[in-house]
């Protein structure tokens, strides 16, 4: 498997290409939005699923939870599209506090409602694919 690191340069984890055209060369979908946690607070997720004509069937899905001084962009974003060239979904959301989140930068007040998060958007995810394997990483 390839990582795409080396594409990257200082200015943009997508080296020379914009994000669509990164996308595109190593036919990877890519979703982004918003859901709203039980805090009503906006919490920025994440998807990358092979192209359906790159991949004899999908895999499974990977679930990627980001560090205390991190979040879900760069190397982060370039190893979810690694993983998914190889057939697998990848999930990933900012913690409360980091990234595109909501709430105090850095700040996690309760390690619970993170749980709670992680599982409310990895959850409907493997809602939305109840058949494949499920693995989390860190």
């Amino acid at each position: 498997m390839a990582h795409p690191i080396h594409q990257a340069n200082e200015n943009s984890p997508y080296g020379d290409l914009s994000r669509g055209q990164f996308y595109e060369k190593h036919q990877i979908l890519h979703h982004h939005s918003y859901m709203m946690n039980k805090q009503n607070m906006k919490i920025w997720t994440q998807s990358w699923c092979p192209y359906p004509n790159a991949t004899s069937r999908l895999r499974g899905i990977v679930a990627m939870i980001h560090g205390y001084a991190s979040e879900s962009s760069w190397l982060f974003e370039l190893t979810a599209v690694a993983i998914a060239k190889t057939g697998f979904i990848v999930c990933a959301l900012d913690l409360q506090g980091h990234g595109y989140s909501d709430g105090c930068p850095g700040y996690i007040p309760d390690i619970y409602v993170i749980v709670d998060d992680c599982i409310q958007f990895f959850d409907a995810v493997r809602g939305s694919n109840p058949t494949l394997p499920v693995l989390g990483m860190d």
